[in-house]
């Protein structure tokens, strides 16, 4: 049944209160604070746990964000306001540091607070000198209480963010392709995001034979049963009760589930294929020249971390991942059969902003994931060397 909408309602008395309140630039401040409050927090956790040599564990902790500062010449570090910062042609920058706890056989040797760099500040949020100040406290520290901030000091000048639309994430989005040039004629995507991590899934399904194909990140253009195998659901009844109770929709997968069964024999595997010999597969795309043991643990790391972070990250997740994978095709096979209309993506409701917040939390993210990887690599060489006493301040410097 349709919904009436009535399109003669006059909305400007209900925009013009909001902005009688609030300025344009408190969402990106919002946002901002947002990732202050909780997204580096959310990123830090998302590596809490470092497995190191010699049965060692780094834990990384809690993270403080300090107020912004600048260095003087002789070395000495002050507390630095806006306008200051435009003046001496600096950055308006806040030191960023990290709660870091070293345990051996399960006891806590030592706890460190360590810096690990420093983030902008966003003017007039809630890590800035002039957030709450009314009018007056303003015109005291010599700033324009006009000013509505909502942007960066980089090198003295401001910078802003670029609001960014795209694809709300966690969300299944099902279309016809209309391009000539491609091989398919429908795409399901999603864009699974989480704590600063993005991951687009694309599956496509061929005309000409009737199959799927899935792609995500590294892997390209596998058999999505190849795939749902990997994640734990082996046996080919069970993939096809997950994906759907509708008998057409079962008997249309079952041209995936001959795809991937030529794609094993190709390979030199009879018979059904095992969980263990579509994670070699998947390994097969990721790495080259690796054993078949090292092959399986990429291809389990992979999935565990990259492929649908926002499900989870570990092992047991994975199922839930397979689940999730299968219902993406039931609403594929739904849309090709005709069963349901396709979704445009371009519609505003499958349309998301992407603020200032978020995009910093993904650019923290990558900084983030190099600096882990370097602790865990230099803390791995220390106890292999038989230093057992690890100095993280030295560790990062």
């Amino acid at each position: 049944m349709g919904v009436n909408v009535n399109l003669n309602v006059d909305f400007y008395p209900i925009v013009k209160a909001y902005f009688k309140e609030r300025k344009l630039s408190d969402v990106q401040i919002e946002s901002f604070n947002r990732f202050l409050e909780r997204g580096i927090q959310e990123v830090v956790d998302a590596f809490k746990e470092l497995e190191l040599v010699e049965n060692y564990k780094m834990v990384l902790s809690k993270v403080y964000i300090g107020r912004p500062e600048v260095e003087e010449y002789d070395g000495s570090v002050l507390p630095a306001m806006p306008n200051e910062i435009r003046l001496r042609n600096a950055n308006y920058l806040a030191p960023v540091e990290l709660e870091i706890k070293i345990y051996s056989g399960g006891m806590e040797l030592k706890s460190e607070r360590v810096r690990i760099g420093h983030i902008p500040i966003m003017v007039r949020s809630k890590g800035c000198y002039l957030y709450g100040l009314d009018e007056k406290g303003l015109i005291e520290k010599g700033e324009d209480p006009r000013d509505p901030g909502g942007y960066f000091i980089i090198n003295g000048s401001e910078r802003v963010l670029v609001i960014r639309d795209d694809i709300a994430p966690n969300r299944v989005i099902v279309e016809q392709t209309t391009a000539e040039n491609k091989p398919y004629s429908h795409v399901a995507q999603i864009v699974s995001a989480k704590a600063g991590l993005r991951t687009r899934i694309y599956l496509e399904y061929y005309m000409r034979d009737g199959t799927i194909k899935a792609s995500a990140g590294a892997i390209r253009g596998v058999p999505v049963a190849m795939l749902l195998k990997a994640l734990g659901l082996e046996r080919d009844e069970d993939i096809v009760d997950a994906i759907s109770s509708d008998e057409e929709i079962r008997n249309e997968f079952l041209y995936s589930l001959d795809d991937v069964q030529r794609r094993a024999e190709e390979e030199g595997t009879m018979g059904m294929l095992t969980q263990e010999e579509a994670l070699d597969y998947i390994g097969r795309r990721l790495v080259q020249a690796v054993p078949k043991a090292d092959r399986i643990r990429y291809a389990k790391e992979y999935l565990k971390n990259n492929f649908l972070p926002h499900i989870g990250n570990s092992e047991e997740d994975n199922i839930v991942k397979a689940y999730f994978l299968a219902k993406m095709i039931e609403k594929l096979l739904k849309v090709v059969r005709g069963k349901i209309d396709p979704d445009d993506k371009d519609h505003f409701s499958n349309k998301r902003l992407r603020l200032a917040g978020t995009l910093m939390q993904e650019v923290f993210r990558d900084a983030f994931y190099q600096l882990v990887r370097r602790l865990k690599e230099k803390a791995d060489e220390q106890l292999s060397s038989g230093v057992y006493d690890l100095d993280v301040r030295r560790i990062l410097t």
